[in-house]
């Protein structure tokens, strides 16, 4: 009687152990926050939850993760969280890095929007564009849209930046190859909002629908280049801007966002549209596979002073895009702004033309015409 007592008492204690730990466990929905000045992000020692607890870390749509400033957080596999907070505070941002073959998965139907008042950036050692799919060797660094929409914003002044290279000077934030933003997988085409202050900037692949309320640019000084004398690195004839900041290797790695679809998919479904900014200050922003409407203004400047000859911004349409009438503004002081399809918008072109400065440029494709100042139909 008195062992089987023990046995019992033994059970018990071993039971109640068992939930105590259970009860450790995070729940679902948790709110984490970054702890260390780096580390990375699947790691539960790097993370505090509830009364500053360690166990666990943001793995779910319902979690949601804050970084603080001066904190940064490496991605380096597949992380998955439902929001995410990534804090500003006296000039010192928090920063998210997502690494070359690493996903971010982001969004849940009850996570709130996403905060960004400081940096993701995102970081690779392959030096190709953007591509329209991506197999293993083309810069996988992934931003992954999980739920319809997923909306991430600043908070005014802010000016919280999805970066896919950083600026070439700023060599806190280094980033080589930049990567993409993509729906859940090929077909399913989940929307991002841009609200706020918050800009999307640089080396880009951007597939997915896109409602732009904020600022989508490209700030390359390097440029476009001139035919292929980029593309071959032809170091006796590199543009002006060259400096020991922008050696000639690197100088042929100009900043390319893409704005499309995947090679499968409904190009309907990846519609791009809002009332943000579109801004090419270097480098070269490309929409194809996918429609236009949208009511942003749009601007086209040439970063380099220096008379070299060389227009260092492209905004093109592709034949494969798609536009109707556009209702912002556009401003061509510098680059070059070409069409391969018929281009109306209800806004104006102001077209300036700097003296001792390199020319700006408008380039309609044969047969297709560009109308400004014109009511859409």
């Amino acid at each position: 009687m008195q062992r089987r007592y023990h046995k019992q008492s033994v059970f018990l204690m071993v039971a109640m152990a068992a939930m105590a730990g259970a009860a450790a466990l995070p729940a679902l929905g948790e709110v984490y926050t970054f702890q260390p000045n780096s580390g990375v992000w699947n790691d539960e020692n790097n993370w505090r939850y509830g009364n500053n607890q360690i166990g666990g870390y943001p793995d779910d749509d319902e979690d949601d993760a804050i970084i603080p400033a001066g904190k940064t957080v490496e991605v380096v596999s597949t992380s998955r969280t439902g929001s995410i907070e990534v804090r500003e505070s006296g000039g010192s941002r928090g920063v998210i890095k997502i690494y070359e073959n690493a996903t971010l998965e982001l969004g849940g139907e009850t996570a709130p929007d996403s905060i960004v008042n400081g940096y993701i950036v995102f970081i690779s050692s392959c030096q190709s564009l953007p591509m329209t799919s991506c197999p293993s060797g083309y810069c996988p660094a992934t931003l992954r849209l999980m739920y319809d929409p997923v909306t991430i914003t600043s908070d005014p002044g802010k000016n919280g930046e999805i970066r896919g290279r950083s600026h070439w000077s700023d060599g806190d934030h280094p980033a080589f190859g930049g990567g993409y933003i993509r729906t859940e997988n090929d077909t399913s085409a989940k929307k991002l909002i841009l609200e706020g202050s918050v800009r999307l900037v640089g080396h880009l692949g951007v597939y997915c629908a896109l409602e732009n309320n904020a600022t989508v640019m490209v700030d390359d000084p390097r440029g476009v280049g001139s035919g292929d004398e980029c593309d071959d690195c032809d170091e006796d004839n590199m543009d002006a801007c060259q400096s020991p900041n922008y050696p000639p290797t690197e100088l042929c790695h100009k900043d390319h966002m893409i704005l499309g679809m995947w090679d499968q998919g409904n190009p309907n479904d990846f519609l791009k549209t809002g009332t943000g900014e579109w801004i090419v200050k270097g480098g070269t922003i490309t929409f194809q596979d996918c429609p236009i409407d949208t009511a942003g203004n749009w601007t086209v400047s040439n970063p380099c002073n220096a008379m070299d000859g060389i227009n260092h911004s492209l905004l093109e349409f592709k034949s494969t895009a798609e536009i109707a009438c556009l209702s912002g503004d556009f401003t061509v002081d510098g680059g070059r702004l070409k069409t391969e399809l018929d281009l109306q918008t209800s806004g104006k072109l102001t077209f300036k033309s700097p003296k001792n400065a390199v020319q700006p440029e408008i380039f309609v494709a044969e047969g297709k015409t560009a109308v400004f100042s014109e009511v859409c139909p």
